[in-house]
C-alpha cells in the first residue's frame, strides 16, 4: 500500500515537474539563441522527469500487483526500492546529507528489507511459511 501511495505522490510531483518544464521551455524560447545554458538545464530536467515517470510507474504497478497477491509485483518493488536506495546514496554523495535524503533512504531501506527478509521473502519465493 505504501508503494501505491509513494507512486501516486511521485506521479503528482512528475506532473508538476512537466508543468514547470513547459513554462521554462517557453520562457527560454522567448530568449532565443542566448539560452545555451538553459538548453542544457532543460535536457537535464527532462531526463529527471523521465526517471520520475518510470519510478512512479514501477511503484504503482508493483504496488497494485502486490496488493492483488501477484508475486511479480513484489519483485518489481524489490528492484524499484533497490534503485531508489542507489539514487538516494548518489544524492547524498553529490548534494550532501539532508534530513529529507536520510528519511527517503531509511524509508526505502525499511521497505526493501520487509520484502527480502522473513515472511516477505517466503511470499516472494512462493514457499509456505
Amino acid at each position: 500500500i505504501l508503494a501505491i501511495v509513494l507512486g501516486a505522490l511521485v506521479a503528482l510531483g512528475t506532473l508538476a515537474g512537466f508543468a514547470s518544464y513547459s513554462t521554462l521551455s517557453s520562457q527560454l524560447d522567448q530568449l532565443g539563441g542566448q539560452a545555451g545554458l538553459g538548453a542544457a538545464l532543460l535536457s537535464a530536467m527532462l531526463i529527471g522527469l523521465v526517471i520520475m515517470t518510470v519510478v512512479a510507474a514501477t511503484l504503482l504497478v508493483g504496488g497494485i500487483a502486490t496488493v492483488a497477491g501477484q508475486r511479480w509485483g513484489g519483485w518489481i518493488l524489490v528492484v524499484s526500492f533497490g534503485l531508489s536506495l542507489l539514487g538516494q546514496v548518489q544524492s547524498i554523495a553529490t548534494s550532501g546529507v539532508s534530513m529529507s535524503s536520510v528519511i527517503g533512504f531509511l524509508i526505502g531501506l525499511v521497505l526493501l528489507l520487509v520484502l527480502v527478509t522473513g515472511e516477505g521473502l517466503t511470499w516472494l519465493q512462493g514457499r509456505k511459511a
